[in-house]
C-alpha cells in the first residue's frame, strides 16, 4: 500500500482553517487498486480546532479516478450473500456526522469484469450533515450510455425520502419518488415510478448486461447480515414499445419480498383494447404465474397474412392463465404455457357467403344450378356472424386453436388447428354446416388453410354435403323437367372408363341437353 500526497501542499487560514493538495494517489498493487485525485480541499472550523476537537465542515475531491488494474481480481467478481447477523451495524449517522459536507466533481471510476471493460463517469456527489443529512448524486454509466440521478434526505436515518431519474440507452428513462423505512434487520421501500416511455428490447438487454456477472458460480454466503427488503412500488409507463406492438397507460403495483415478486392490479391499453393482469413470481421455484384479462381487442387485420379466407370486425373478450419458467429453452417461447379462452358477440368471414349458399340450396331447378353452387368464385364474399367464441394453448412455442365455434341462425363453422410460431406453419380446418328450409341436417364442407404467411393454400372439400343435396336435386329437377334424355352409349362409356372411381356429378353431365 501507497500513499503519495501529491504536490503544491499549500495551507490558509482564512477564512477558514484550509488544507489543499493536488494529485493525491492511492495505490494498493497486491488487490490492483489505483486512485489518484486531481486537487483535493479539506476545511475546518476555527471553533474546532481551538478546542482542540478537529471537525471537517468541507471535503472537495476534484476529478477523482479510481481504477481496478488487476484484471484477475476484477474479472473473478465474488457476491458475498449474508446468512447470519453481525452484531457490528453500520452507524451512518455517526459517519456522517463526521463532516458537514462531501462534495465530488467529475469522477470516474474504471474496473474490467468477465473480459469488459466498465466505466462510470462524470460522478457528482454531494453530502451535506447539519441537522438533516442530504444525498444527491449523478452518474454516467458509459457502457449503457446510462445516466442515473439519485437525492436522499433524512432527519434521523431510520426514515429516507428519496427521488431517482435513470435514463437507459438516451431513450429510456423512469422517474420517481418515496420512501424508505429502516427497521430492524428490515427495509421497506415504498414509492412510484414513472416513465414518458420504454422500449421493451432496450430494457432486455440492459438487464442481460447487469444480469451476467451476477451468475449463480459468483455467489458465496458469508456471515454478514443483510436486511429483508420489501418493496411496494407503483409504476407507470405512458408508453411501452415491445418491437411494433405499442402498450399505453400502463399500471402496475409490484410488490417484492422475501420469497415472491407480484404484480397486482396491472392494466393497459392496446389500441382500442384494455389488457389486465395478477402475477406472482416465486424466487423458489423460479416461476411466473398469472392471470391476464383482454377486453374488446378488435380483429383488424387478417387471420393469416393476405389470405383470402379470414376474420374480421371481431371484438374479443380472453381470459387466459399464463406460467413462465427459468429453464433452459432452445427458443424464448418454449418458457411460456398459456391457456385460456376467447369470445365476440360480432364478427365476420371475409372470402366465403355462406346465406348465399345456403339460399341456393332450397333453390336449385337445373343441374347448372347445381354445378354452380360448390363453385368458388360463386361463393365469394362475406358473412356475417352472431357470436364466436374459442379455446387456445401456447405450448413449445406452438398456438394450438383447440376449438373455434362461430354460429348464427342458419351457420355453424368449427375450427381447430396449428400455429408453428418460429417456422412459420399454419394447419387450420374448418368444418362449415349450413341450415336451410328444406335440409335442417345437412353435413359439413370443409375449407382448409395451409402453408404460411407469406405462402399458403386455402382448398375446400365439398364431398359430404354434395352428396346430401344430390338426390334431393335430382328430384326437383326432373320436378321442374318432367323427364330427362340418356344417351346409352355415353352412359355405358362413362361405366367402362369409370369402373373405378365413378362421382355422381358425372352421371348428371348426361341430363343435360
Amino acid at each position: 500500500m501507497n500513499i503519495d500526497l501529491g504536490e503544491d501542499l499549500k495551507l490558509n487560514f482564512f477564512p477558514f482553517p484550509e488544507l489543499q493538495f493536488n494529485n493525491l494517489v492511492f495505490k494498493d498493487e497486491s488487490k490492483g487498486l489505483y486512485v489518484k485525485v486531481i486537487e483535493v480541499e479539506i476545511i475546518s472550523t476555527w471553533r474546532s480546532i481551538i478546542k482542540l476537537d478537529p471537525y471537517i465542515q468541507e471535503v472537495r475531491l476534484n476529478n477523482p479516478l479510481i481504477q481496478f488494474k488487476n484484471k484477475n481480481i476484477a474479472s473473478n467478481l465474488k457476491v458475498l450473500v449474508g446468512n447470519e447477523a453481525n452484531d457490528k451495524d453500520l452507524n451512518l449517522k455517526k459517519l456522517f456526522n463526521s463532516f458537514q459536507s462531501l462534495k465530488v466533481k467529475n469522477g470516474n471510476v474504471e474496473f474490467e469484469l468477465s473480459g469488459k471493460k466498465h466505466v462510470f463517469e462524470n460522478i457528482d456527489l454531494g453530502i451535506k450533515s447539519t441537522d438533516s443529512t442530504q444525498l444527491k448524486a449523478n452518474i454516467d454509466y458509459k457502457n449503457l450510455k446510462s445516466l442515473i440521478k439519485l437525492d436522499v434526505r433524512t432527519d434521523n436515518f431510520k426514515d429516507f425520502d428519496y427521488s431517482v431519474n435513470k435514463l437507459f440507452d438516451n431513450k429510456n428513462e423512469i422517474f420517481g419518488l418515496g420512501k424508505i423505512k429502516s427497521e430492524k434487520n428490515k427495509l421497506n421501500i415504498r414509492g412510484n415510478l414513472n416513465s414518458e416511455k420504454l422500449d421493451v428490447d432496450n430494457i432486455s438487454k440492459i438487464l442481460a448486461f447487469i444480469n451476467k456477472p451476477f451468475q449463480r458460480n459468483n455467489i458465496y454466503p458469508v456471515k454478514v447480515m443483510l436486511p429483508k427488503i420489501d418493496i411496494n412500488m407503483k409504476l407507470n409507463i405512458d408508453k411501452m414499445i415491445a418491437k411494433e406492438i405499442i402498450f399505453k397507460n400502463m399500471y402496475s403495483e409490484i410488490l417484492v419480498n422475501e420469497d415472491n415478486v407480484s404484480f397486482k392490479n396491472s392494466r393497459a391499453n392496446y389500441l382500442n383494447s384494455t389488457i389486465k393482469a395478477n402475477a406472482k413470481y416465486s424466487k423458489v421455484n423460479k416461476k411466473l404465474k398469472g392471470k391476464i384479462s383482454i377486453f374488446d381487442y378488435l380483429v383488424e387485420d387478417k387471420l393469416v397474412g393476405n389470405s383470402e379466407f379470414y376474420l374480421k370486425d371481431a371484438s374479443f373478450d380472453c381470459d387466459s392463465e399464463i406460467l413462465v419458467t427459468n429453464k433452459r429453452t432452445k427458443q424464448f417461447l418454449d418458457k411460456f404455457h398459456v391457456t385460456g379462452e376467447c369470445i365476440s358477440a360480432n364478427a365476420n368471414i371475409v372470402g366465403i357467403n355462406l346465406n348465399k349458399i345456403s339460399k341456393k340450396v332450397d333453390n336449385i331447378e337445373t343441374f347448372q344450378d347445381f354445378f354452380n353452387l360448390f363453385n368458388k368464385n360463386e361463393m365469394k364474399g362475406n358473412t356475417p356472424l352472431d357470436s364466436i367464441n374459442f379455446t387456445f394453448k401456447l405450448k413449445e412455442s406452438i398456438f394450438f386453436l383447440n376449438q373455434l365455434e362461430a354460429v348464427q341462425k342458419n351457420i355453424k363453422v368449427l375450427s381447430n388447428g396449428k400455429y408453428y410460431i418460429y417456422d412459420d406453419n399454419l394447419d387450420l380446418k374448418n368444418n362449415i354446416f349450413i341450415k336451410t328450409k328444406k335440409f335442417k341436417n345437412l353435413p359439413s364442407f370443409q375449407v382448409l388453410v395451409n402453408g404460411n404467411s407469406k405462402k399458403y393454400k386455402v382448398s375446400y372439400d365439398f364431398e359430404n354435403i354434395k352428396s346430401a343435396v344430390l338426390t334431393d336435386g335430382i328430384n326437383t329437377i326432373l320436378k321442374k323437367q318432367k323427364k330427362i334424355v340418356i344417351n346409352p352409349k355415353e352412359f355405358k362409356n362413362l361405366i367402362d372408363k369409370n369402373s373405378k372411381d365413378l362421382r355422381p356429378e358425372k352421371i348428371i353431365d348426361l341430363f343435360l341437353n
